[in-house]
């Protein structure tokens, strides 16, 4: 259905099951709203559903944007591969309240506020994508590449993130088993804290930092660990 926002619709899949939405790639097919407001892509209670082969973002007409892009509420056994998540868009993917959540050999970029928005949510697994230039093409930097809240079992691995501008890579609060393992961070501008991690520490296995500005690696109570707790 058609949800109503400031300035026009947003589209809404609702309680929908073994969804599968596909094209002949990133490169070829371009999902695209028009209204600022609006999510380009927004599930609502859904199972077991598969995103593939596209490009998806709002319109490039200039403008700031207050919608993101692909937007999960209530949903389980989401799958997202091999897609391109643009700004305009304040999120690449937003999930609340959703399990079993994979994103994989995804491009997430331009996006004016986060890449990844997890909140109340458990199972999430993000692989071998490639998140870039956030926070570049506005007035402002972005909060965060990864913004983790209330969430457990979150497992970021094998990505790159690069050529970002942020507050921070890394912030979340009440999160349980966070796992940071072989992602590659370089020239990357930090302006406040690489990771602000409140509530657990999160788990850094295997990372490589190149060629970041970064001011502080961790603010006041807030840490990290190996694979063996230390």
């Amino acid at each position: 259905f058609w949800d109503e926002v400031y300035d026009g619709y947003e589209l809404v899949i609702q309680l929908t099951n073994n969804l599968t939405i596909t094209s002949a790639g990133k490169d070829s097919v371009t999902i695209s709203a028009a209204p600022r407001y609006a999510q380009v892509l927004r599930l609502n209670s859904c199972r077991n559903v598969s995103m593939t082969g596209f490009t998806a973002g709002h319109t490039k007409e200039p403008g700031a944007c207050v919608g993101g892009v692909i937007c999960l509420e209530y949903d389980r056994g989401v799958s997202i591969r091999d897609v391109g998540l643009y700004g305009c868009g304040v999120t690449g993917v937003s999930a609340d309240n959703c399990t079993d959540l994979t994103v994989a050999n995804s491009d997430i970029y331009e996006c004016s506020y986060n890449g990844i928005q997890v909140l109340n949510s458990t199972g999430v697994n993000v692989v071998n994508c490639r998140l870039y230039d956030l926070g570049k093409n506005e007035e402002w930097e972005a909060s965060e590449v990864f913004n983790l809240v209330s969430s457990s079992d979150i497992a970021i691995s094998d990505c790159e993130i690069y050529g970002n501008l942020s507050q921070y890579f890394v912030r979340s609060s009440g999160v349980d088993e966070v796992t940071l393992k072989n992602n590659v961070f370089r020239d990357n501008w930090v302006k406040n804290t690489a990771f602000g991690t409140f509530g657990n520490f999160i788990t850094l296995d295997g990372n490589t930092f190149e060629d970041c500005l970064i001011p502080q690696w961790f603010e006041n109570g807030c840490g990290a660990v190996d694979p063996e707790g230390n």
